[in-house]
């Protein structure tokens, strides 16, 4: 995470790929953060088909861990957890929609005291309108009419 968190997120790659690998494919807290932080990853690395798949390997078993690891603690993943990874994912990937879902659903969960979280989630929401059009832009240049 503090490659991510910093700027670094070709740095970040390598570490979340061992995270993927030490976490395992059993539904577990570890996998699941691992799988959303490695969407992330991605997403900003330009790797849009890696990103849609972490984002479905993480998102697919949340729903399923046992509820002590969906706790809001440091070594649980809570679905407010889970849907701020998904929303900076999306808002990278330009996936406006999603983004703003996953936003929603983090601010919903989120305690009006997480003022850090909130912002950053109002931020990225903001940003939205601008990744997509930079992307629909990139996309133009990458195949002209």
């Amino acid at each position: 995470m503090v490659p991510l968190n910093y700027g670094a997120p070709k740095a970040a790659a390598a570490l979340a790929d061992q995270a993927r690998q030490a976490a395992g494919n059993r539904p577990t807290a570890a996998a699941v953060l691992a799988a959303a932080v490695a969407a992330r990853v991605y997403a900003l690395n330009d790797q849009p088909e890696q990103a849609r798949s972490a984002l479905s390997d993480a998102d697919s078993p949340m729903d399923r861990l046992p509820q002590g690891q969906r706790s809001d603690t440091w070594l649980a993943h809570s679905k407010q957890k889970h849907h701020v990874h998904l929303s900076h994912a999306y808002t990278t990937l330009a996936d406006t929609a999603h983004a703003f879902e996953s936003q929603q659903r983090a601010l919903d969960l989120s305690a009006p005291t997480s003022t850090m979280t909130r912002t950053l989630l109002h931020i990225g929401n903001a940003t939205c309108p601008t990744t997509t059009a930079t992307a629909k832009k990139r996309a133009a240049v990458r195949s002209p009419p």
